[in-house]
């Protein structure tokens, strides 16, 4: 899911398809302690519907 939305929201490939891949950009965005939890990863659908997922 989180890949498809960082897909549709122009975050780059090498971002995305795995949790050790979306850590620069988790951590971007004021996650610590990224595990690839799905409340986690909800933290950031929500970032990212609002448009305030910062993308690197």
């Amino acid at each position: 899911m989180i890949d498809g939305v960082f897909k549709a929201i122009g975050v780059p490939e090498k971002f995305r398809n795995s949790y050790m891949k979306r850590k620069p950009i988790v951590s971007k965005n004021g996650i610590s302690n990224y595990k690839g939890s799905a409340t986690q990863n909800l933290q950031l659908v929500k970032l990212a519907k609002a448009g305030k997922l910062k993308k690197i």
